[in-house]
């Protein structure tokens, strides 16, 4: 019979310590898990956060987009002066302006990037 209570006690305190193991494991990794979500998201809001930009053609003033795709831009503002494949994925055009002035527009993965008027 003491056997029988000790193998009991053994499985019981086993079992015991297994559940405190998993809860302390719990209580780890949730905070761990809504940090991560929360950097996540911030990190996804700043990707898709959209930045108008004006530029003076010559013909007058057109509007482009953060995230808009290259052949809308291309539509609007025509052929580059110039262009650059960085990769696969990125490529700079560059625009001759009028007054000596130019703007030079990053696409990656085909969607505009960044606007720099110089």
């Amino acid at each position: 019979m003491d056997t029988n209570k000790n193998k009991f006690l053994k499985i019981g305190v086993g079992s015991l310590l297994i559940v405190i193991a998993i809860y302390i494991l719990f209580l780890m990794a949730v905070p761990l898990i809504a940090y991560y979500r929360a950097v996540n998201k911030a990190k996804e809001a700043e990707k898709t956060e959209t930045v108008w930009i004006d530029i003076n053609t010559g013909n007058g003033m057109v509007t482009v987009q953060t995230g808009m795709p290259k052949d809308s831009v291309l539509k609007i503002l025509g052929q580059p002066s110039s262009s650059n494949f960085g990769n696969r994925f990125h490529e700079s055009c560059e625009y001759d302006l009028p007054g000596h002035k130019r703007a030079l527009l990053d696409f990656n993965d085909g969607k505009l990037e960044e606007v720099r008027q110089y």
